[in-house]
């Protein structure tokens, strides 16, 4: 697995809502997927607390949810649906418009280990450790987030639930616990990037106890018009 880091210290200095470490990068080949409107595609592999982990600062876990990419032009609605159907889990989900233009970063890759759900994350030059060759620049640009806050607990769930709720996370309530359901207009023509999983921490309804493991099911379509 390559992995990317920023190779100047202006660069550094110059990045705007990045998550994650400042020295680590990634690739995100392995989780991420082509995705056609109206197809359902699903996933094994996904952490309960994937897309919101307070291991992470409350940011999401690059590596263990799932990412998707797909293409809309501007004005078009946007429908993400994604579930996860093992009872007391709670799937959330970003999209942004990515720039694909000259000089960027390969949609497989991404600045790094954890991302922030619900904003921009722009980066400098950005190289392969490896070989020092240079990749691309990163743009990413928020066009919707949201998780499903139908049943969450707040004392399972610091930072979302309650009164100390981030509402820049975007709760919604729908009325079914497992599901969000994100609609949006694309704000630009070109390409989308999704990233989705579990939020923190995933409470098993039958033991009390959290969810343990990276092997829990996910269900994930985008329906465009």
């Amino acid at each position: 697995m390559k992995r990317l880091s920023f190779i100047t210290a202006a660069a550094l200095a110059g990045m705007l809502g990045m998550a994650g470490s400042a020295n680590a990068a990634t690739s995100i080949k392995g989780s991420s997927t082509d995705m056609s409107s109206g197809v359902i595609y699903n996933a094994n592999n996904v952490e309960p607390q994937s897309w919101y982990n307070v291991n992470f600062g409350n940011n999401g876990w690059t590596h263990f949810g799932r990412w998707g990419n797909f293409t809309a032009r501007r004005g078009q609605l946007v429908t993400v649906t994604v579930q996860m159907p093992t009872s007391g889990q709670h799937p959330g989900v970003s999209v942004w418009w990515r720039n694909t233009g000259p000089l960027t970063l390969p949609i497989g890759y991404y600045q790094g280990h954890s991302y922030n759900q619900y904003d921009d994350i722009k980066t400098g030059m950005l190289s392969d450790d490896n070989t020092g060759a240079e990749l691309g620049y990163l743009e990413m640009i928020k066009a919707a987030n949201g998780y499903d806050n139908d049943g969450v607990i707040p004392a399972n769930c610091p930072g979302t639930g309650g009164n100390h709720i981030n509402r820049a996370l975007n709760p919604i309530d729908d009325g079914v616990p497992g599901l969000v359901v994100l609609t949006f207009r694309a704000p630009r023509n070109g390409q989308y990037q999704l990233a989705a999983g579990g939020t923190c921490p995933g409470i098993d309804p039958a033991t009390g106890k959290q969810y343990a493991g990276r092997a829990w099911p996910m269900n994930y379509s985008v329906d465009i018009r």
